[in-house]
């Protein structure tokens, strides 16, 4: 009977704590929750699109690393609003790696999340030769299909060439995979811009620019997918034992 009391009195609390924190505003509603990838946060920004049907409602959007928050940014609806509004983190001055993307509103039934996306851009990345081909990888890591339009920029702003990427991971192991969006200027461009834009931004994994002039890439926290370095890893290995067999001979 003790015991069916204590019970009873602990639901009881449990329930008027419950009443405050929603008359306060303390309960919020987690719109969506995960790992996004950092690969090279200096040249990214988060977007969240949100649709909202009350004014008064507010939405946080956090970053977090080892439970630590390291960006975010607040976003609310007026009665003007229009749906979708877009908030914006930017991720410059982040360490490279792996954070989690929290949105959460203060009441799910006035908003929704539309899209997230991953905005990656290398300013002035690539002076251009006519005729050459320039390719920029992006590496997917998704549950569900996902869209990365490459697009080359010149100094003027002008969108040179545009390439949408549909990376279904139906059609990789483990929804993990690299696609390659090309472009072959007819005339000479300096200082290009590359900007991928990646809708949802969990599938987003890392991007690289290679320069045919130079052969060096840029970009990606990994400098390599998980298949190449597994692969170079296991050669590396082979060769070691092979030696050292060689020598115990």
């Amino acid at each position: 009977m003790r015991d069916h009391k204590l019970k009873s009195r602990a639901v009881g609390l449990c329930a008027i704590l419950l009443l405050a924190l929603i008359a306060i505003g303390g309960v919020t509603a987690v719109l969506t929750a995960g790992n996004i990838s950092a690969d090279q946060p200096d040249n990214q920004q988060l977007e969240v699109d949100l649709n909202y049907s009350d004014g008064g409602t507010t939405v946080d959007v956090n970053l977090s690393t080892d439970g630590s928050v390291v960006a975010s940014t607040t976003d609310s609806a007026s009665s003007s609003t229009a749906s979708p509004q877009t908030a914006v983190v930017d991720m410059t001055g982040l360490a490279a790696g792996y954070l989690n993307l929290s949105v959460e509103g203060a009441d799910e039934t006035n908003v929704t999340l539309a899209e997230t996306r991953m905005v990656t851009e290398q300013v002035d990345a690539l002076n251009m030769t006519a005729n050459e081909t320039y390719t920029v990888d992006v590496e997917f890591d998704a549950v569900e299909t996902t869209n990365a339009t490459v697009e080359y920029i010149d100094d003027t702003g002008a969108v040179l060439n545009s390439t949408t990427l549909e990376f279904d991971p139906i059609d990789y192991e483990d929804g993990t995979g690299v696609m390659t969006a090309e472009f072959t200027p007819t005339t000479d461009y300096n200082y290009t811009d590359i900007r991928v834009t990646t809708d949802n931004a969990y599938g987003y994994e890392a991007v690289y620019v290679t320069d045919p002039g130079t052969g060096v890439a840029g970009g990606g926290f990994l400098g390599a997918t998980n298949q190449q370095v597994m692969g170079f890893l296991a050669l590396l290995a082979g060769l070691l034992l092979l030696a050292n067999r060689g020598e115990m001979l």
